[in-house]
């Protein structure tokens, strides 16, 4: 039942960020970011506000570069 359970698991990887910085338009980078995530099946949540903004999400292997390379310039790089 547990190998059943993984299935899939393998290609999937986990990203936990946060990033404490002036966000003039966090609705803008909301509706950015939600585009992206849904693109490229990303799941999880993504909290902003305009001191910053912090997630962890759960998304393909194959997409996660796409994902980082997503992250606005003041985020800095998300690894």
């Amino acid at each position: 039942m547990l190998d059943e359970a993984m299935r899939g698991v393998e290609d999937k990887r986990a990203l936990a960020f946060y990033k404490f910085t002036d966000v003039n338009e966090p609705q803008a980078l909301r509706e950015h970011l939600e585009q992206v995530g849904e693109t490229l099946g990303l799941k999880g949540p993504i909290l902003f506000a305009r001191e910053g903004v912090t997630g962890t999400v759960v998304v393909i292997e194959a997409a996660l570069e796409a994902f980082q390379q997503a992250a606005p310039a003041p985020f800095g790089a998300v690894q």
